[in-house]
């Protein structure tokens, strides 16, 4: 949680990653995802071949989505180019500058989904105008039914389009929808027995 809030930009870790020089990620997010990068590499790795795929499938929750986002660009640059990257990612906060939505717009393209659920302030946070800016990819759930199903779901084109999760105001969005439910009535939240 201490690291949501280290919210100064800085390069990406140039040990890791092999990046156009202008990019700038959330500090605290890059920190968290540090800890565990050369082990994930190893896995994966290990996997491919233990498994013969030539595919990856990343996911993450919040900061596990900032996690995934950037394991995501690490494997992109890592591994065999015939190796496809697919990431599915919900309640995804803004994790870096605009030159970093671009390089994760061209380096994992169509395969980058971000799901964002309803009215959930995390998705909006920190704010553009200290400069954060979502890669494309979004996924819109606008409404879930009492059952848990989502009913209105709309793929947004383009980076911080204003008619998903950017349009939201985060006055109204302190309903916290950041849980969810997504879809099938996953949601990302304990309950007290």
């Amino acid at each position: 949680m201490f690291n949501d809030v280290q919210i100064k930009p800085v390069g990406l870790d140039k040990s890791i990653f092999k990046q156009p020089a202008k990019i700038k990620v959330h500090y605290g997010f890059q920190n968290t995802f540090k800890q565990t990068a050369s082990d994930v590499l190893a896995e994966v790795q290990k996997a491919l071949v233990e498994y013969k795929s030539k595919s990856v499938l990343i996911t993450g929750h919040s900061l596990g989505a900032t996690i995934a986002t950037l394991d995501a660009v690490m494997l992109h640059e890592q591994l065999d180019s015939s190796v496809k990257i697919t990431v599915v990612v919900f309640g995804l906060p803004r994790m870096g500058n605009q030159y970093w939505a671009n390089y994760v717009d061209s380096t994992i393209g169509p395969g980058y989904h971000r799901v964002t659920d309803r009215l959930d302030p995390v998705v909006n946070l920190p704010p553009r105008l200290l400069h954060y800016y979502h890669p494309s990819g979004e996924i819109h759930i606008e409404d879930v039914n009492s059952a848990g199903q989502a009913t209105k779901v709309f793929k947004c084109p383009g980076q911080e389009n204003i008619h998903c999760s950017a349009g939201n105001s985060l006055i109204h969005a302190i309903l916290l929808n950041h849980r969810g439910p997504y879809f099938e009535n996953i949601s990302f939240q304990c309950k007290k027995h």
